[in-house]
């Protein structure tokens, strides 16, 4: 039991026991006495070393500190820029809007207060997209929702990117996309200047130019600025036959299809180069594409569907030849002859000739059976003339 370790010694806090100064302090103090309740201790203020002042004086002299030097501040405070006087125009509005990144979101900040109105010209579009047989019940309440915003760059860019992609993405939309520019565009030059910077942007932004064509091509065909589409028709024509592939000849033969004749007319050089160019990549592309590039040549000798002056006066001159210069067909499909049609012809109104209101019945059809009485015969009779009214 006496040998046990002793974990507290009752007798330490009796121990006066000094402590060891710093080794670094260059502070001296006069040591002072135990502390009794008879002794009044003495000043214990510091007293600084002469070493201590010979070492500030020579950090004073050497610092490059300067009392009326400039306020430092880290360069991640943001430092608020002097007020300027804001003058605007439109120039500077445009230059604006194109240096700044476009805005995909009708709720971002600045578009607060219009997102109603947004709202409804993005439910009207996606219901034209499904139903686009509602575009003349639904382009009154379109305009006059849009109409209080058509000197505001920012909102007529938005809708006009927002019809842009929704008429690239869902090709239900681009013949009504290119209807809904075609109303917009009289009343507002700031729309007609973003639609063809949207367009622009897709042509070279888009990661399926192919899906771009097609509403291209209708915008050249309804609206009135056949120079400036067709410049950028002609640039995607080029583009997909540099890529090549089925697809992308199958999208240009069919948006020739719908624009060759307005070509043709404009820059028929441009055109002729793209038919040499078709040609030559016919051996590489078979299938549905192959048949639309073969049913394209003759499609574009016959002047695109288009009838010339030539002929129109041959077809009007061919009407006045008479019964002669008409081909007749039967239930059958059958040509009828010269004969057949003659009878036809004299029989054509013999229907005239049977007066409803006759009481009388040339065919003799409706006489009753002589075994009937006058008063069944009478209602028989009334029942044919009934029948033969309606």
């Amino acid at each position: 039991m006496n040998n046990r370790t002793v974990l507290w010694d009752p007798n330490a806090d009796k121990r006066n026991t000094t402590l060891r100064q710093p080794k670094g302090l260059t502070i001296t103090q006069q040591s002072a006495p135990s502390s009794s309740p008879n002794t009044t201790p003495r000043d214990e203020t510091p007293r600084l070393s002469s070493k201590s002042l010979v070492d500030r004086e020579t950090l004073v002299a050497n610092s490059t500190l300067n009392a009326s030097a400039t306020e430092w501040y880290p360069k991640n405070i943001y430092t608020p820029s002097p007020v300027e006087v804001i003058t605007s125009s439109v120039q500077k509005r445009l230059q604006i809007h194109r240096e700044c990144p476009q805005v995909n979101n009708i709720n971002n900040e600045g578009t607060e207060e219009y997102s109603p109105d947004l709202n409804r010209i993005k439910q009207i579009i996606t219901t034209l997209t499904k139903d686009p047989g509602q575009f003349h019940d639904l382009i009154d309440l379109f305009m006059e929702t849009l109409v209080p915003y058509l000197e505001d760059i920012m909102i007529t860019s938005l809708v006009a990117e927002i019809i842009v992609e929704q008429a690239i993405n869902s090709p239900n939309f681009r013949y009504t996309a290119a209807r809904l520019c075609w109303t917009i565009e009289p009343v507002s030059p700031q729309f007609r200047a973003e639609l063809h910077l949207k367009c622009k942007k897709q042509i070279d932004d888009n990661p399926d130019p192919k899906n771009v064509l097609p509403l291209i091509a209708e915008l050249y065909i309804q609206l009135p600025h056949l120079h400036v589409y067709g410049t950028l028709l002609f640039k995607l024509f080029k583009k997909l036959l540099d890529i090549g592939g089925n697809e992308n000849i199958k999208t240009i033969c069919q948006a020739l299809k719908l624009t060759g004749y307005s070509l043709e007319q404009s820059n028929k050089s441009e055109l002729d180069m793209i038919f040499s160019h078709l040609r030559s990549v016919r051996n590489r592309v078979d299938g549905s594409a192959a048949f639309l590039l073969d049913s394209l040549y003759p499609l574009r000798a016959s002047n695109w569907g288009h009838f010339t002056e030539e002929s129109e006066s041959e077809s009007d001159d061919a009407g006045f030849d008479g019964i002669q210069s008409q081909v007749t067909y039967d239930i059958d499909g059958e040509t009828l002859t010269t004969e057949e049609r003659e009878f036809l012809a004299s029989h054509i109104n013999a229907e005239d000739e049977y007066d409803i209101e006759d009481d009388s019945d040339p065919d003799e059809l409706c006489d009753p059976e002589p075994e009937m009485d006058e008063e069944i015969q009478e209602a028989f009779k009334e029942f044919v003339k009934f029948s033969g009214q309606k």
